[in-house]
């Protein structure tokens, strides 16, 4: 998230690329359809799609078929991080000393969750995903107005594909029930220079806040960088 972060929208859309079949099972089971050249129907709510059948006795034995993703709630949660109120500390957002660094973390029951699968297999094509240049989030400064960031809903998981269970990641939708928000960010070093967020040295001791939150919802979630003693 770049400020305000930007408002970026970390999950990012993974294409599905199986076919659909009127006769295969396309449940979390993964059987291929029948007597078809398509793969498995599309998976239900979290699941993926149905495995590819083998050629010549059942689907084909390409892609199985597509992701149950497609399903997820188009519910959109927008966060706003905000100083405390008369705050004498000004932050800066991110990892001190870093290029890449990542500001916002959702988190479960279970822990992290996976939100970007950039450059990696993707589970719903068995194909390497989109692989940009490599970006450089420095820290930037939180203004009195705060800086938002959002969450689609989606997160990414380890799985396999192909005939060969090739190691990938899957995209799946979030459950709803209860999350975490946390953000991480230090003291400004320097509140007169415009470049000391980023200029900040790897030693700089940096402090996180996290805020529980109900998935899904449509009422912005307010996060308060807290008071330094």
């Amino acid at each position: 998230m770049i400020p305000k972060l930007g408002a970026l929208l970390l999950a990012q859309t993974i294409l599905a690329c199986g076919g659909t079949t009127s006769s295969g099972d396309g449940d979390s089971n993964g059987i291929g359809g029948a007597v078809t050249s398509n793969g498995g129907a599309a998976g239900d709510g979290n699941s993926l799609g149905g495995g590819a059948g083998i050629a010549n006795n059942g689907g084909s034995s390409a892609v199985g078929g597509a992701s149950g993703v497609d399903n997820c709630p188009s519910t959109t949660v927008n966060f706003q991080v905000v100083p405390a109120l008369n705050s004498p500390t000004q932050w800066c957002l991110g990892t001190p000393g870093s290029c890449g660094g990542q500001t916002m973390t959702i988190l479960d029951a279970s822990g992290a969750l996976g939100l970007s699968s950039y450059c990696q297999m993707s589970c719903e094509t068995c194909t390497t995903n989109i692989c940009p240049p490599l970006a450089c989030f420095l820290p930037v400064q939180l203004t009195s107005t705060g800086s938002d960031f959002s969450w689609s809903g989606t997160y990414v998981t380890p799985s396999s594909c192909g005939p060969s269970s090739t190691a990938c990641q899957a995209m799946r939708c979030a459950a709803p029930g209860k999350y975490q928000f946390k953000v991480c960010g230090f003291a400004n070093p320097d509140p007169t220079s415009t470049s000391a967020c980023s200029m900040a040295p790897s030693t700089t001791i940096q402090t996180c806040t996290q805020v529980t939150f109900d998935y899904p919802t449509t009422a912005p979630v307010i996060v308060t960088m807290p008071l330094l003693p």
